[in-house]
């Protein structure tokens, strides 16, 4: 690989990560959400856990978009786009403090540019990077994600502490990773302006890897996702600690998270087409950790364990896309992984909520939902282990007997 080549893959590594970082975005509010709570106080708690969830929603038809855009405007350009929407919809909240209506239309907003950013991530890394070098880089721009993510929300949880308004100033960055990715990235040529000049037009098609993949994203997401919308009222409702606590806490799966991140190569070399499974069983001990915990230091491990499944779970899960599809797919591909991702999202407060009302008995309600969604995941990570071993040993079965 010559210098300019090498130059060019570091800037599309590094603009990948930014884009990773920015996309973390809706998570920076998770430590003032009992404070915002307690300022609408009308308000259901599922309808102030809209603003986390309902995000999911724009976020997976951004996802859906990014694929069918991406073969007319450049990867560039898309990101540059996500980029934007998501510092508008994040910051001008600020603005809008006594109205939460306001609030969570902006948020819905910037779930669109949420939704273009992450497949974006992925494509730019993939598209720039070789085949085999993919996972690794895949795994690295997740940590250094996740490394933003760690900050975000522990300056986060301590901005909450004066004034649950602050966490807003978080989506500032997004002003840098624009200018960022304007000045570093450079410009690809969209699938169409590709195909119209070679004369040659591809067709996608859907596989049972990538609809293995797909449903595993929302099995998974739809349990994990308890997380983010309840650790803050866990917190307080156990008496564990406060928003400033439910802080660490979000920061601990972060720093779980970036572990998982550089250490993904590893972990694929060792368990091979298990990896997705892997990741989901980590994320049912950390379930189980805080269904019983008992004091904040156990929260935190579980926290870390929570971190470290739910990336291998992203970078594993979107690195599969990758191999289920054409790079010129790459964006839908890798789309449709974050939108099924967003769907379980959306569904989340609805279905855990209305089974931990049901079924929660004298146990309090918020260890209640950790332990049936622990119990969740591990079932999704035994069946998915198994399925894509299956259907990895088949393709291989298939491509030596296509060699031979």
């Amino acid at each position: 690989m010559s210098n300019d080549s090498k130059a060019i893959t570091r800037r599309a590594v590094l603009c990948g990560c930014i884009l990773a970082v920015l996309q973390q975005g809706k998570q920076f509010i998770q430590p003032a959400m009992s404070l915002i709570s307690e300022a609408f106080p009308k308000l259901s708690t599922t309808t102030i856990q809209q603003l986390i969830s309902g995000v999911a929603l724009p976020t997976l038809i951004g996802a859906l978009i990014a694929g069918p855009l991406s073969r007319f405007i450049s990867r560039k350009k898309l990101a540059l786009i996500a980029s934007a929407i998501i510092t508008i919809g994040g910051f001008c909240p600020v603005f809008f403090t006594n109205n939460f209506t306001a609030i969570l239309v902006l948020r819905l907003f910037m779930g669109l540019g949420l939704g273009m950013a992450s497949p974006c991530a992925v494509a730019i890394i993939a598209t720039y990077v070789k085949p085999e070098s993919r996972n690794k880089y895949i795994g690295i721009k997740e940590g250094v994600a996740a490394i933003g993510a760690f900050f975000a929300t522990s300056i986060a949880g301590l901005l909450a502490e004066v004034s649950w308004t602050a966490v807003f100033y978080m989506y500032l960055f997004g002003v840098a990773a624009f200018i960022l990715v304007a000045v570093l990235l450079p410009e690809d040529k969209p699938a169409a302006k590709v195909e119209k000049t070679e004369n040659t037009k591809e067709k996608f098609k859907l596989n049972a890897l990538l609809v293995t993949a797909l449903l595993f994203a929302f099995a998974y997401m739809l349990f994990f996702n308890a997380i983010g919308l309840n650790i803050a009222f866990y917190m307080k409702s156990t008496g564990l600690g406060g928003a400033a606590k439910a802080g660490y806490v979000s920061s601990m799966i972060s720093l779980g998270s970036i572990v998982a991140g550089f250490i993904l190569a590893w972990i694929a070399k060792v368990f091979k087409n298990a990896t997705l499974g892997v990741g989901a069983i980590c994320l049912a001990l950390g379930f189980g950790m805080l269904a019983f915990a008992q004091n904040i230091d156990v929260c935190l491990v579980a926290a870390f364990l929570l971190g470290l499944g739910n990336n291998i779970c992203v970078a594993q899960g979107t690195f599969i896309c990758t191999k289920a599809s054409k790079p010129s797919f790459f964006v839908l591909t890798t789309g449709l992984y974050v939108a099924a991702v967003h769907l379980a999202q959306f569904c989340t407060p609805y279905v855990i909520n209305s089974l931990a009302g049901k079924f929660a008995g004298s146990m309090n309600v918020y260890r209640w939902k950790y332990a049936f969604v622990a119990c969740a995941e591990l079932v999704v990570g035994v069946v998915v282990a198994i399925a894509i071993s299956i259907i990895l040993k088949k393709r291989e079965t298939e491509n030596a007997g296509l060699a031979e």
